[in-house]
């Protein structure tokens, strides 16, 4: 299950504004556990979501993951997901492969000067 999970599991996927109590992790958490998923780890930048503000005001979290059960990750032992820094919107692109070896073509880069004009393109 891939997407926008709109909610985090621990004050670690958080970084700006204010901590949550631990007792609000508890229904995701239970959730997560009684579907019996496990997240795959995400290659690149850690959070997936920021506020666009500036200053004391700027959040970002952890809000867009990959669940998978034990069945896919048996399937799938390659799988692989890579997480680029947002340009245009407030998430990240994930790029979701179920063999991480079909994700190693190497393919020509083109560099648009257009991307240099963007806020924050310089920021990671």
């Amino acid at each position: 299950m891939v997407g926008d999970w709109n909610d985090i599991v621990t004050n670690e996927e958080k970084r700006g504004g204010v901590r949550r109590s631990l007792s609000s992790f508890v229904g995701f958490q239970e959730f997560i556990m009684n579907m019996e998923m496990q997240e795959v780890a995400q290659m690149g930048s850690f959070f997936t979501w920021g506020n666009n503000r500036a200053g004391d005001g700027y959040v970002e979290e952890r809000l867009d993951k990959i669940y998978v059960s034990v069945e896919w990750l048996t399937k799938f032992p390659n799988m692989e997901a890579l997480n680029f820094y947002r340009t245009a919107s407030d998430h990240n692109v994930i790029l979701f492969y179920t063999d991480k070896e079909l994700g190693k073509r190497h393919k020509r880069f083109q560099f648009s000067s257009s991307w240099a004009g963007m806020e924050g393109y310089m920021r990671q």
